[in-house]
């Protein structure tokens, strides 16, 4: 009857953390796409595709651009095509789910930590006390209020189950074989929803040392084996064909050489870590370069980091060896923040709120632990007993209160791109990466609006964020490129975009996408003679590229260029000769040699294929006309109408 009771007060409170989810993250329901939603959903040509899209999602990268493929996180992004085959691009029943998820991680957070962890065992309060606190915590607002981050909320759910079958493997004699597949399947589930799910098999390991789990029998080993063999099946799965370089901007550390730099950006950012589980605040949508500064390891804040990790480390192995839960629940706090330390291996963005998901777990774990130990909590002071539950509570309490509201206010930020960036944006004065990503939304923002006043009020503030990032790192051609690039599409100042579009090569004479758009402002310009120039150099840059192709011959032509303007036409309709453009530029050539049957014959072939500027349907008509041809003069009119 008391196992009744019990029972139903988890059910009860299971019902609580459900609704405290929607309570904090309800307000995420009413918000639209964010950042990188695009990326992942809306611009997603396989999440588009519905159910028809998940052959190509399961087989392919989880991004996939002319720059980077990276990756494989399949699971999630499968669920929005599965969301988009029913509701359509709807981001109100997406933030509805990861609310519902979040909610569903809690409780099976709370399961764990009662039946593997034991947390109930330290002390009655503390698993009630841990799971409301990292409930609330407002680090945790970019996993949940965010789309694109629902790989991260799968891969708790699914790695929460992993452990927990796991551990009934172990410890249980009945239905071993079901524990141990329900186990590997739902690690399967976390590994294909985002890779950095292999910390689990780190916490199951020192979770088995710790219960002396391997000395009981030795096909133990074969569950352990098993999750590793399927965690190097997935790395290899993703590396295969990866190109992901780790670009300073998003980490400095990977072009770091000093040791002792290295060293001090390391413990300096770890460091950190403590500080934003303990102080939340600011709140960024991204760091990186360049918001923490390159520092040896002889300063301040990075040697008492340094001091505070080796000693919390030490600390936590000699608990371990002692079988002492305060030292698993250290390890475990190490072994969840190892991907993310930046040693060995830089991490992609030096540091990410997401990255604390589920080290701040263990953290609250830790410090709660602590001050609910009885010689904490009631003390003797000259022989008169000093109770501090009181003041524990009302801490608790306040810590509580002020992180919920956090978390809520943090919430409406995330309504959009700009409402997310416009805010956090005047505390990310040094972050380049983070200007240059505000810079892009708000030239997006600008071509997508069709008021030109708002437009230009767009673009503008687009210039002024890309010339911020132009005062932290001068020297890179990119951020000159867009200014031209704004210059020339938002704002149709051609002559500023010519003389940014210049800069960015003077930094880089071999940067094809500057000499491009370069070449092409002065073809617009009609200054033929600069355009055949540039247009040169992109062509040996790109010599099959058609748009290079297709205005270097015109330019060639233009400037009388003959023999040149004949061979880049003639190459053009060879590479394709299934597009209209190579036969109207050989069309421009003959004609402009005055030889006009060799020029509407190529016309009629580009029109054959497509080809319907009005412009030119009237002049091959009233061409046709003039020939005595009324059949053909009647077709071409015909098609222009």
């Amino acid at each position: 009857m008391f196992k009744t009771k019990i029972q139903d007060s988890d059910r009860l409170f299971y019902c609580l953390l459900l609704l405290l989810s929607f309570v904090l993250y309800g307000n995420t329901i009413f918000n639209n796409y964010s950042l990188d939603d695009r990326i992942v959903i809306t611009e997603n040509s396989a999440v588009q595709q519905g159910f028809n899209g998940l052959y190509d999602i399961f087989n392919n990268h989880y991004v996939e651009t002319k720059e980077l493929t990276f990756d494989r996180r399949p699971i999630a992004v499968s669920t929005f095509a599965i969301e988009h085959q029913f509701f359509g691009n709807n981001p109100h029943i997406s933030h509805f789910i990861n609310v519902l998820l979040y909610g569903i991680y809690l409780i099976l957070l709370f399961r764990l930590l009662n039946k593997v962890f034991r947390l109930n065992e330290v002390h009655v309060l503390l698993p009630y006390l841990v799971i409301l606190l990292y409930a609330v915590h407002p680090i945790h607002t970019e996993v949940v209020a965010s789309l694109k981050n629902r790989d991260e909320l799968l891969v708790m759910v699914f790695g929460t189950q992993f452990l927990s079958y796991a551990y009934d493997f172990y410890t249980s004699d009945k239905r071993r074989f079901l524990h141990a597949f329900l186990s590997l399947l739902f690690i399967s589930l976390a590994l294909l929803s985002k890779i950095t799910s292999v910390f689990f098999i780190g916490i199951l390991i020192l979770v088995c040392i710790f219960n002396r789990s391997f000395k009981k029998k030795i096909t133990n080993y074969l569950l352990i084996i098993l999750a590793i063999f399927l965690a190097f099946r997935a790395i290899r799965s993703i590396l295969i064909g990866q190109v992901r370089p780790t670009l300073n901007f998003e980490n400095p550390l990977s072009q770091t050489k000093d040791i002792w730099l290295y060293a001090g950006m390391v413990f300096n950012v770890l460091a950190y870590h403590i500080k934003m589980l303990i102080f939340p605040y600011p709140l960024r949508f991204y760091y990186g370069f360049n918001m923490f500064p390159e520092i040896s390891i002889t300063s301040i804040i990075p040697l008492l980091s340094l001091v505070f990790h080796v000693l919390l480390l030490c600390f936590g192995i000699v608990q371990f060896a002692k079988r002492k839960s305060i030292g698993l629940f250290i390890l475990c706090y190490f072994a969840s923040i190892a991907l993310y330390a930046n040693f060995p291996v830089p991490y992609t963005g030096i540091f990410s709120e997401r990255a604390l998901f589920f080290s701040s777990l263990w953290f609250i774990v830790m410090v709660l632990s602590i001050l609910l130990k009885p010689e904490i909590i009631h003390q003797k002071l000259n022989g008169i007993s000093i109770s501090n539950y009181k003041i524990s509570r009302w801490l608790l309490v306040a810590v509580f209160g002020i992180f919920a509201f956090m978390t809520m206010q943090r919430n409406f930020y995330w309504k959009n791109e700009l409402t997310l960036m416009s805010h956090d944006i005047q505390k990310m004065d040094k972050s380049v990466l983070g200007n240059y990503t505000y810079a892009n939304v708000l030239k997006y923002n600008s071509k997508s609006t069709e008021d030109k006043n708002t437009s230009h009020q767009f673009a503008d503030s687009a210039l002024v964020y890309y010339k911020k990032c132009l005062e932290i790192a001068p020297n890179y051609p990119e951020f000159y490129f867009k200014m031209g690039s704004t210059y020339r599409y938002n704002l149709n100042n051609l002559d500023s975009a010519i003389q940014y579009f210049g800069y960015a090569i003077s930094i880089d004479t071999l940067y094809r996408d500057a000499l491009f758009e370069l070449s092409k402002v002065f073809y617009d310009k009609q200054d033929y003679q600069r355009s055949f120039h540039f247009f040169k150099k992109t062509y040996s840059l790109s010599p099959t590229d058609s748009l290079t192709l297709f205005y270097y011959g015109q330019s060639a032509t233009y400037i009388h260029q003959m023999d040149t303007a004949y061979q880049i036409n003639q190459r053009f309709i060879n590479l394709y000769p299934k597009l209209p453009y190579p036969y109207l530029n050989m069309g421009i050539y003959y004609s402009t040699l005055l030889k006009d049957d060799s020029a509407v014959s190529y016309m009629e072939k580009a029109i054959d294929l497509g080809y319907k500027e009005p412009s030119l349907l009237m002049q091959l008509s009233a061409y046709f006309e003039k020939e005595g041809n009324k059949e053909k003069a009647a077709y071409f009119k015909n098609l222009n109408q």
